[in-house]
């Protein structure tokens, strides 16, 4: 296992201890793959699965992204298979153009395991930029790509699959068709080891930092962004498969995930209004305090109001059962017919009774819970004992 205490590192790049067996493939400017087909000028992103970067197709003279896997997840790799069906089944709606292209696809078999690659068009920056360099974008802006997300969102639903992450770093513009990328401009950090011996196998020799995207934009080139595609489906899921848990910013966390209930294409539509909420505003709806979803609850129930309280404390509750070490409880009816369920039939003829009375006592708002003299009118108060 890689110590990270034994090396010299840079930041921002991704960990060191993401190379080594079933990890990520070391890759360095001007590699090439595919018998020289794709060669790699600069790195556009790094995340906890893959590292992204741009290249020049020497075949097609164009510039690409290409998407490197973690070996661990290259072998029948989802997001692969999904980029595949969008290729294949949703050309003919409205919502595809907003979509991935997948131009082209391989194994490349490194120090830590056979990676997968990932070729895809060539991106802008993403949709957030606007409100940090646009002052005077307005909700009209945001409407314009809130629709157009919403096409891409309602392409994947009709073919039955759930984008899983929609969040500001996956809405990327398409670059203007006259616009070029400055991709010469690459910030190495070179990696070593504070002991002087050489690098252990698969970690490489330099790491390198993500282009600064929105540095490669003035306002008038800004003005010309109007085009989104929703990317990075490493999360995304077929809705006949779907997972325990999805990998989700904590402010975007929808109440399903959190409870850890049934996940459907309805968390999407949780995602897709948290967000337009944000590009509307430039503000985020939900605060999460240290990267935790918990405080999100309170959130919800006080920004939804009133209906959304019935099925949050059903979840909250359920939750709280499944973490219990207590006994199995059920509804009080049940649990009393099972408590007493030895006791001669004489004695079961007051059970409904009892249960009234019980229901009486057993109000969990104190001011619609019985008096004592209520409870003393109750039948089974009443009943004369022989």
């Amino acid at each position: 296992m890689i110590n990270l205490k034994d090396y010299n590192i840079i930041n921002p790049v991704e960990s060191l201890t993401e190379y080594g067996d079933g990890g990520l493939c070391p890759i360095h400017i001007n590699d090439r793959f595919q018998d020289g087909r794709y060669e790699i000028l600069n790195k556009l992103g790094f995340g906890g699965f893959s590292t992204v970067w741009a290249a020049q197709d020497h075949r097609s003279d164009t510039e690409v992204s290409i998407k490197v896997i973690r070996a661990e997840h290259s072998e029948n790799n989802k997001e692969l298979r999904i980029l595949q069906f969008i290729q294949e089944n949703t050309t003919q709606h409205p919502g595809h153009k907003y979509l991935p292209k997948l131009l082209d696809y391989f194994y490349q078999d490194g120090p830590g395991g056979k990676n997968l690659f990932l070729v895809l068009e060539l991106l802008g920056p993403p949709a957030s930029i606007l409100f940090r360099y646009l002052p005077k974008s307005s909700i009209s802006s945001c409407r314009q790509i809130s629709r157009q997300l919403l096409l891409a969102i309602d392409c994947l639903h009709s073919h039955g699959i759930v984008h899983g992450d929609i969040n500001a770093n996956n809405i990327l513009f398409r670059l203007p068709d006259d616009f070029e990328l400055d991709l010469d401009d690459v910030k190495k950090g070179e990696v070593s080891r504070k002991d002087g011996a050489p690098l252990e196998k698969g970690i490489p020799r330099y790491l390198v930092e993500p282009i600064k995207m929105e540095w490669e934009f003035d306002h008038d080139d800004l003005e010309e962004l109007d085009h989104i595609q929703l990317i990075d489906f490493s999360s995304s899921f077929f809705d006949s498969e779907s997972p325990n848990s999805i990998s989700t910013p904590a402010v975007l966390s929808p109440p399903e995930l959190i409870f850890r209930k049934s996940l459907t294409k309805s968390v999407d539509i949780w995602n897709f209004a948290c967000i337009t909420y944000y590009l509307a505003t430039g503000q985020w709806l939900f605060w999460s305090l240290g990267g935790s979803n918990r405080n999100i609850i309170p959130q919800i129930h006080r920004t939804i109001g009133e209906s959304s309280a019935h099925w949050l404390l059903t979840a909250f509750l359920d939750a709280i059962y499944d973490v219990s070490n207590f006994y199995d409880y059920h509804i009080l009816e049940r649990t009393l017919q099972d408590d007493t369920n030895d006791m001669p039939d004489a004695e079961k003829k007051q059970i409904g009774a009892l249960t009234r009375f019980l229901r009486k006592a057993l109000v969990a708002d104190p001011l619609e819970r019985a008096t004592t003299k209520e409870l003393q009118a109750e039948e089974w108060y009443q009943m004369v004992t022989h």
